[in-house]
């Protein structure tokens, strides 16, 4: 029996069987023991291409060897953009939450950038951009590592106006 883990790893204690007995079945190695960061486990294939039903069991009927490949589904979280001393006028708050599917990037967050549709305002200041809880700045190309809902905060500069005097008068 081969298990073709797809980026997952087996969890400590955890090793997958490597033979069975004709006339015996045997369930499927679950999400219980195996694992992969901001993913989560869809079950066994037969195929590489990870399409037909899902496979939980080698049978009593079964024979010859076998290879199973895992299926794996991004995690999805939600990110809360705080627009700290700014608002969001569109929906007159200051957060709004997002999602963000791991390992593609916050593409949903191109509407909140500055210059976006969306992106949030404050009187006397100009939107900067949005910080994680390390102050990394956050793009609509920054591409997804969290693993669990977080919140961005936006960074504002203040405006400053230059005053010319004329001095002749």
């Amino acid at each position: 029996v081969t298990f073709k883990t797809n980026g997952g790893a087996w969890k400590e204690g955890r090793p997958p069987m490597t033979q069975y007995t004709f006339g015996m079945s045997y369930i499927l190695p679950t999400s219980a023991s195996i694992f992969r960061t901001g993913y989560t486990f869809d079950g066994w294939y037969i195929n590489e291409s990870l399409t037909g039903n899902v496979v939980t069991e080698i049978t009593a009927t079964d024979f010859g060897n076998k290879t199973f490949y895992a299926k794996w589904s991004p995690e999805v979280y939600d990110v809360t953009l705080d627009a700290g001393m700014g608002s969001f006028a569109a929906v007159d708050q200051h957060t709004v939450t997002i999602a963000a599917t791991y390992a593609s990037q916050y593409s949903n967050l191109e509407q909140y950038k500055k210059g976006g549709a969306k992106a949030p305002t404050r009187t006397g200041y100009t939107f900067a951009g949005w910080f994680d809880e390390n102050n990394n700045q956050i793009t609509p190309q920054t591409n997804v590592n969290i693993t669990t809902d977080s919140t961005f905060t936006a960074s504002w500069s203040a405006i400053t106006d230059a005053l010319n005097f004329d001095n002749d008068g």
